[in-house]
């Protein structure tokens, strides 16, 4: 039987660790999820030119537990890509081209822990985005074009407990937009373009510890936190 070299390197995964599927790519790499062994627990596909996944692509899964789809051209997420996937509970879509994010899109990923969705084009963040995740507890939508959270758009992940938004377009805060947020402990806002965050905003995320506004256009901060006004910089 004779092998291309990327078919070779695909074979030999696959014999060989049963329980991992890595298939790596510098080049043109592939265009469409291969067929994995479902005993599978780790599958990285990243550094390919994976633009969609076609419902079903990963039926049979119900082992995998890790997905590395980083630095591929995926330009949307729905919900029917993740199918079979019951036991997942880290997904990696860093540096691809997503622009859309479908209501509910990683809702049938029931046990998803964290995600990673850094280096997209995602523009707003809005309230139906990440229903159907309740065990989340670490989101990172760093280096997105984002300029403008909905209220409640994070009111279903009461576990959440790290959030990096920084590197983002967000001119302002409000409170709405961190409704629910009640287990919170860190906050990265590093790096965007905020000139303006209004009272309270933090006052609701009881656990926070951990707030970065760091890189941004800030003078004063406002009674934030419910508390006496702190002194920002815009350095």
């Amino acid at each position: 039987m004779l092998f291309f070299p990327g078919q070779l390197i695909l074979a030999l995964t696959m014999v060989f660790s049963l329980q991992g599927l890595e298939f790596n790519h510098d080049g043109e790499g592939l265009e469409d999820v291969p067929d994995v062994p479902i005993e599978a627990t780790t599958v990285s596909l990243q550094h390919n030119n994976i633009k969609n996944i076609k419902p079903g692509a990963f039926s049979g899964l119900s082992s995998c537990t890790n997905l590395s789809l980083g630095h591929n051209t995926l330009v949307e997420v729905r919900s029917d890509m993740w199918e079979g996937l019951s036991s997942l509970q880290n997904l990696y879509l860093h540096f691809n081209l997503i622009e859309h994010i479908s209501n509910g899109a990683f809702s049938s990923l029931v046990v998803l822990e964290m995600l990673y969705l850094d280096g997209n084009k995602v523009q707003t963040i809005n309230e139906n985005m990440f229903l159907g995740v309740p065990f989340l507890w670490h989101l990172i939508l760093s280096a997105n074009p984002i300029s403008s959270i909905a209220t409640g758009s994070f009111s279903e992940l009461a576990n959440l407990i790290s959030l990096s938004l920084g590197n983002t377009e967000l001119t302002y805060l409000r409170a709405e937009m961190f409704e629910g947020l009640n287990s919170l402990v860190s906050l990265r806002l590093r790096d965007c373009k905020l000139s303006d965050i209004k009272p309270e905003t933090f006052a609701h995320m009881p656990s926070l510890t951990w707030l970065d506004l760091g890189g941004n256009r800030l003078s004063v901060l406002k009674n934030t936190c419910g508390k006496e006004p702190l002194s920002g910089s815009s350095h």
